[in-house]
């Protein structure tokens, strides 16, 4: 009896490991978010965006972001909304100069010698 005590507890404890491996594998293991899923921490204007920026650089990074703004310049990898954020695309779109955008994207940090936000991972939003 004590022998078949134990085996009960045995396959209770081994079952116990086995789903909790497979939580944490799951977890470990997931795909990250997209541009798409993640939520937005400002909506506004670029210039505006900026002046907050400049005030506190470090908080804003990795953050997700909406910018309203006009395209300054068209890049090879992505575009300059404003003369003031470089937008690292996600894939490539029809867009011209002094075109009205809203862009979304994920902050990457504020360049002070260039006075240049960068932001990667931009879609746009409609």
């Amino acid at each position: 009896m004590n022998f078949q005590k134990n085996k009960k507890w045995f396959l209770i404890g081994l079952l116990a490991i086995t789903l909790n491996s497979f939580g944490i594998y799951q977890y470990l293991f997931q795909a990250p978010k997209t541009t798409e899923q993640r939520s937005v921490a400002y909506r506004g204007t670029t210039n505006d965006f900026l002046t907050k920026l400049q005030k506190e650089p470090t908080s804003w990074n990795g953050k997700t972001v909406v910018l309203t703004g006009v395209v300054t310049e068209l890049l090879a990898d992505g575009v300059l909304v404003d003369a003031v954020a470089f937008c690292q695309m996600t894939e490539k779109n029809s867009l011209s100069k002094a075109q009205k955008i809203n862009i979304k994207g994920q902050v990457i940090g504020y360049d002070e010698l260039l006075n240049e936000l960068k932001l990667h991972q931009c879609i746009l939003e409609k």
